[in-house]
């Protein structure tokens, strides 16, 4: 049963996104893409600890991943530039779910 709460909470995450504003699934792709770049055994996705510099630095990655997307940034864009606080604040959030969601799922063995 435990398996089918897992796959359960793992659709229900993705549903409660899918309805998230433009901005906040833009700002998710731009979260994926970054993990993606980094998961891999060893990485610091997986770091017991991980620190907080490590962390900020992947979160200027994801804002400079999404630097050109006019969902995020620019005339029409939901955030003035990448080095608002609130974008700042959008990614590190995002992250951190998205990390914690690859986390989950590498202790099920998926």
């Amino acid at each position: 049963m435990p398996e089918q709460e897992d796959w359960e909470t793992e659709w229900d995450m993705e549903y409660f996104l899918q309805m998230c504003p433009v901005q906040v699934r833009a700002m998710e792709r731009h979260v994926e893409n970054i993990c993606d770049r980094f998961d891999y055994r060893g990485s610091l996705l997986y770091d017991a600890w991980p620190d907080r510099v490590s962390m900020a630095r992947l979160k200027n990655m994801v804002l400079k991943d999404g630097e050109n997307d006019p969902a995020l940034f620019g005339e029409k864009g939901y955030f003035d530039s990448p080095g608002c606080a609130a974008a700042g604040d959008m990614a590190e959030i995002l992250l951190y779910h998205e990390i914690t969601r690859r986390r989950r799922r590498k202790r099920q063995g998926r």
